[in-house]
């Protein structure tokens, strides 16, 4: 069963931090110190062999940074594992000598994961060492190698972080690394149709890697797009519901000012007018506030006018269409023509 990766950097606690460090890379090189540095393909070789013979006895441990001047034995964050060295020629046919450790800590895994050691710098013994078993002189010899950001040796390849735990491929007897690189999308896009052949039997572990690379990337793009499609769809359902709250929320407004209206001291005609025009929302919010302001303030204005003339606080539209004090404004209408008169 092919487990996908996990970009959320959440792991599990059975899970093993493996990471694919460059070593050395062939070629002649001068140190300010050193002096001639000669790493031929029979030198990278030779040290990869003394590693499969194991003639240190002991894991080569890995180290953040390089040793201080206060000396004292580093705390190892990985070790390399038995046989975990291998050579593999790159397009220009120079041969690299790589190293798979396996981490004791998480953080350090998690670093290497963002970039923040993307190298590293073997420590090796040319002289000085012999067979513990024959007593024959043995060199050079890896004996540790450092994470750092500043290697010696150029065009190094990024360190690379595996995969968390191993996976056997159908049909295959092997247990195989997920290998979890640090490339770039157009780099993958390259070696998309290599990656899409069925790997053949004697693949480096480069086209191995690459060809999980793309297919935990294809899964991790497929989930993401469906969790696009999931959040799209909740957000239109989500703004659905805020509008028809919106909508009731303006509707019990406009029945309120509705209600309102219906109290104010207005013709009955000048309320069926304008209470059709709140309640189906057909103006503008300005047009609203001032067309109630003028209502109100008529309201008021009609009031006062009825207090004057007929001693009431407030009348009914009903009650300005129809007088019920008309004959005694009749009378005192007939008196004052009389004393005019005489």
């Amino acid at each position: 069963m092919l487990q996908s990766l996990s970009l959320d950097r959440t792991f599990a606690g059975d899970n093993r931090y493996l990471v694919k460090l460059t070593l050395l890379v062939e070629g002649v090189y001068y140190h300010p110190v050193y002096g001639r540095m000669d790493y031929s393909a029979e030198v990278l070789k030779q040290i990869k062999g003394y590693h499969d013979q194991n003639v240190l006895g002991y894991r080569v441990p890995l180290y953040l940074g390089h040793e201080t001047e206060s000396g004292g034995e580093r705390p190892a964050v990985g070790y390399l594992l038995p046989g975990g060295m291998t050579l593999e020629e790159d397009e220009q046919g120079k041969l690299r000598l790589f190293g798979i450790f396996e981490l004791v800590r998480q953080d350090v895994y998690e670093q290497i994961w963002r970039g923040e050691y993307s190298y590293g710098s073997a420590e090796l013994v040319v002289e000085g060492l012999v067979d513990k078993a024959t007593g024959e002189p043995l060199g050079p010899v890896l004996v540790a190698h450092t994470l750092t950001c500043t290697p010696f040796i150029p065009d190094m390849l990024p360190n690379q972080v595996l995969s968390l735990s191993l996976v056997t491929r159908k049909g295959r007897g092997e247990a195989r690394p997920i290998y979890f690189t640090l490339l770039m999308e157009k780099t993958m896009a390259e070696q998309a149709d290599k990656m899409e052949k069925p790997l053949k039997e004697d693949a480096t572990s480069t086209d191995v890697a690459l060809g999980l690379v793309n297919e935990a990337f294809a899964a991790y793009r497929e989930e993401a797009e469906r969790r696009i499609q999931e959040l799209s769809a909740r957000c239109d359902e989500l703004q659905q519901q805020l509008q028809s709250v919106l909508a009731e929320k303006r509707q019990a407004e406009l029945e309120a000012l509705v209600k309102e209206l219906q109290s104010l001291n207005l013709p009955s005609a000048l309320k069926e007018k304008y209470i059709p025009l709140i309640r189906e929302n057909s103006l503008t919010e300005n047009e609203l506030a001032l067309t109630m302001d003028n209502l109100r303030t008529i309201s008021q204005h009609m009031g006062g006018l009825m207090f004057q003339q007929f001693g009431m606080a407030g009348a009914t539209p009903e009650q300005m269409e129809k007088n019920p004090f008309e004959h005694i404004i009749e009378a005192n209408r007939k008196q004052k023509e009389s004393l005019r008169q005489v």
